[in-house]
């Protein structure tokens, strides 16, 4: 093991932040009645960007969204919803978004490769 290598308890990979993504602050709007965000959305420590579209990701959401039940950290977006706002998302487009995974932790970094 390289004495840089980090290895944090509950992480199966390594994940790293981007430099130079800009600090933006959260734009929350109000949500309609059917956009109610449930309880686990709220205390997410991490949004996790997928393709809502791809059958692929969507098996592996699904699995995250059913062990997130337990714990409750993880808030997931789907990028290709109509709905999608970059501006709500650190700035990150669809296109920057679908050349990778992303992800924003609720400090507003955000990391790629997760």
């Amino acid at each position: 093991s390289s004495p840089h290598h980090v290895s944090k308890p509950g992480f199966r990979y390594s994940i790293r932040a981007v430099q130079g993504a800009s600090t933006v602050e959260p734009a929350v709007a109000p949500k309609k009645d059917s956009e109610k965000q449930s309880d686990s959305d709220q205390n997410w420590k991490i949004k996790m960007l997928y393709d809502g579209d791809c059958p692929l990701c969507m098996k592996e959401v699904n699995m995250l969204r059913e062990r997130n039940k337990e714990y409750g950290t993880i808030k997931f977006v789907d990028i290709s919803s109509d709905d999608y706002s970059p501006e709500e998302n650190q700035g990150l487009d669809y296109k920057t978004v679908m050349g990778r995974i992303h992800a924003i932790l609720s400090d507003g970094t955000v990391v790629t490769d997760v």
